[in-house]
């Protein structure tokens, strides 16, 4: 190593920030968890103000299908360019950046006159949700505590799912019940990212910056050599379980509307976040899981509630919608923390944005194609007709996993036992200098 180099990195090791303090790497493990989550509360308090937007910003139907066509271009180019940088600059410097694309894009959305300002400002969440999903992401992993394999895979894959849930919820009581339902909403969500921006400012830094992170820009999708044996499994969990989700969040209004009887936009945000209520309850098994067994228990509780949730919606019982799709909810939460630790178990550290942006390319195309598809055919199939063939998605994956795991032999996917942490990455290991394993 040349001297330069060497001071550099004995100066970032001596850093106060960089202490390797229990409360210093949970101080920095809590900030990246809640900037995680808060970047998709802010994402999510968008959805139940479009049809606000709709009647009080002279917007169509097309404008609504093109701002959120935006936001799903930025998250994909934010992953594809920028899904190794924090590798370089550091997970601080990424966070902070997301944190304020978040907020500066809650800002555009207080006063959405038109197009323009609606695009802009689903852009620039959408920019941070993609910092967020992967550099974030990274950030969790590098300091979960490691005595719970569970937590960082947990944290990783839940956050965002979560934190839409809670967004939208959130915004849905504001909309009906709060005082001025355009912009309350964001207000709150802007408060909470300046707070989550003081944590983050305060948190330790597990990466030493380091040059390279202009090469790192070049568009590619990365999924490490050990990790590739984990995909004839981890690929179904992850689309058909995000599709799912991308099925509540598009269509929750439309099932409360049939179903309920009712536009009010706290009931649907409550409808969403239903599915995701048992989520955590499936991450926390998980942990008390082998990964594979994980991924077969999970992937079957999904595609259960998958197809009860399609034959509520045939039956036109709200009361089998919400008890299945609780039941879909918590065997996402078990299937992705199982595939999503069987994962990062073989993955060195300097590796797992590569992997974050990857898998995270993975979910959203997952789910963005399923709904292209559904909103094309709206018109023609009813709800419940589209429901059954998300169903047959979920199904298909359950028999993708199963498939695997029979002819892997020893089970689908791989990772620690329970109770063991994920392991331990430093130079010696095959880490650069930069990165080194919080043990």
């Amino acid at each position: 190593m040349r001297r330069g180099s060497l001071v550099q990195k004995e100066a970032f090791e001596s850093h106060p920030l960089r202490s390797g303090t229990p409360a210093r790497r949970t101080l920095g493990f809590v900030a990246a968890a809640s900037s995680l989550a808060l970047i998709f509360v802010g994402s999510g308090s968008a959805i139940p103000q479009f049809e606000n937007y709709r009647t009080l910003g002279n917007l169509t139907l097309l404008h609504i299908s093109i701002a959120a066509t935006g936001y799903t271009v930025a998250v994909m180019t934010v992953l594809l360019v920028f899904g190794r940088v924090s590798d370089f600059v550091g997970r601080r410097t990424v966070t902070v950046v997301a944190l304020c694309a978040a907020a500066a894009g809650c800002c555009l959305l207080l006063g959405v006159t038109g197009l323009s300002m609606l695009l802009l400002g689903r852009m620039l969440q959408g920019l941070s949700c993609g910092l967020a999903s992967s550099a974030i992401g990274a950030f969790v992993i590098d300091l979960a505590p490691r005595r719970r394999a569970w937590i960082a895979p947990a944290v990783a894959m839940g956050a965002p799912l979560v934190g839409l849930a809670g967004g939208a919820l959130l915004a849905g009581g504001l909309v009906e019940f709060g005082p001025r339902p355009q912009q309350t909403p964001y207000l709150v969500v802007i408060a909470l990212l300046g707070l989550a921006l003081i944590l983050v400012l305060l948190s330790a830094e597990p990466v030493m910056p380091r040059p390279g992170a202009w090469r790192s820009m070049r568009p590619r999708i990365r999924i490490p050599r050990a990790a590739r044996a984990q995909l004839p499994v981890a690929l179904p969990v992850f689309c058909a379980t995000w599709a799912m989700s991308g099925f509540y969040l598009s269509f929750s209004p439309s099932i409360a509307a049939q179903s309920l009887g009712t536009s009010n936009a706290l009931v649907a945000a409550v409808l969403f976040s239903s599915y995701m209520v048992l989520f955590p309850v499936g991450s926390i098994a998980a942990g008390r899981l082998v990964p594979s067994t994980a991924q077969k228990l999970g992937i079957t509780c999904f595609a259960t509630g998958a197809v009860g949730v399609a034959s509520g919606l045939l039956l036109g019982h709200i009361a089998l919608v919400l008890g299945f799709g609780m039941v879909a909810g918590a065997g996402q939460g078990l299937a992705t923390t199982g595939a999503m630790t069987a994962l990062l178990a073989v993955t060195k550290s300097p590796e797992r944005t590569g992997l974050l942006s990857a898998i995270y390319m993975i979910s959203y195309t997952g789910a963005a194609v399923p709904n292209v598809v559904a909103g094309a055919v709206a018109g023609t199939f009813s709800l419940a007709e589209i429901a059954v063939a998300y169903a047959a998605l979920a199904v298909v994956a359950f028999l993708c996993v199963l498939n695997a795991g029979n002819r892997s032999g020893t089970g689908a996917g791989f990772g620690p036992r329970p109770g063991r942490g994920l392991r331990p990455v430093d130079a010696a290991a095959g880490a650069p200098d930069n990165v080194r394993g919080i043990e």
